[in-house]
């Protein structure tokens, strides 16, 4: 950001808001704004004590901040016995037109190796954004898919433990509210949230944890209420040939915006329906690998 201090204004104005070496115009935008910057003429590094002292606005001048990283502490080889005072007064300018001389090749070698960036980046971009969209449209189908596959898993370990009953709220209601399955047991009603997830992630670790979504807790209350039943949570655990199923309350959870894998299957929270059981389909679209 552009230092505002009355000092530095006044080099500002001065130089009328350029960029002494390369005669970038330092208003023509907010971003150059923002990047206005002040060198010192003759770096501080080579002045002496005494000298330092007289380091005020003569030794000042505005530059862009390409241009001040680029000459760092150069100093041309031709002035190193003239008197700093000339350079000061006298030969001030041409100070300064030996120092554009040294810069002019590698700023303008950078500008080169930008407007190649450029034209590259305009070239690949498109493909890029496509690419990238493309992706996003194949995961969005695969954990879309992958959730309908949990779906039928549930309602299948669901009957094989006596539940009844059994409706697929989405048939209803798309999205349903927390819930995707209604079921019965022993007279008693409830509605399930279905979490379905690769047991392991992309880095091989385990998957230890399947959120809720947001504002779980709210919306499990919506749907007890309308159902009438006590809300619970599924999770099933899919590996390239195996599924394990696990089953629990949400009050189990106290609070937990979570399902906790590592407790489940250890038997701390839940209970396990099903465990590595072999499924005989081809995992490999469903998989995060």
């Amino acid at each position: 950001m552009a230092d505002l201090s009355k000092y530095w204004v006044h080099m500002y104005h001065r130089d009328g808001y350029k960029c002494v070496y390369c005669g970038d115009n330092l208003l023509e935008s907010f971003k150059s704004w923002k990047y206005i910057e002040g060198d010192h003429l003759i770096p501080r590094s080579i002045l002496s004590t005494e000298e330092t002292r007289l380091d005020n606005l003569v030794n000042m001048v505005s530059t862009c901040r390409t241009c001040n990283i680029t000459k760092k502490n150069y100093f041309p080889t031709e002035f190193k016995d003239v008197p700093k005072e000339e350079i000061w007064g006298t030969r001030r300018e041409e100070f300064i037109n030996a120092i554009r001389e040294y810069l002019n090749p590698l700023v303008n070698a950078s500008r080169e190796e930008y407007e190649q960036e450029k034209l590259l980046w305009e070239k690949t971009a498109p493909n890029v954004i496509k690419d990238s969209r493309e992706d996003k449209r194949k995961e969005a189908a695969r954990k879309k898919s992958l959730g309908e596959l949990g779906e039928l898993f549930g309602i299948k370990a669901l009957v094989d433990h006596d539940f009844k009953n059994i409706r697929n709220l989405n048939d209803e209601k798309m999205n349903f509210p927390f819930a995707d399955l209604y079921a019965e047991k022993s007279g008693k009603p409830y509605v399930i949230s279905i979490k379905a997830r690769n047991k392991y992630q992309r880095n091989g670790k385990l998957n230890a944890s399947y959120n809720l979504g947001s504002n779980a807790y709210t919306k499990a209350k919506q749907a007890e209420a309308e159902y009438k039943a006590q809300a619970c949570w599924m999770a099933l655990q899919f590996d390239t040939y195996t599924v394990s199923i696990f089953l629990g309350k949400l009050s189990d959870l106290e609070g937990r915006e979570s399902i906790p894998l590592k407790k489940c299957m250890a038997r701390e929270i839940g209970e396990c329906l099903l465990e590595d059981k072999k499924h005989y389909f081809d995992f490999s679209f469903f998989s995060n690998s």
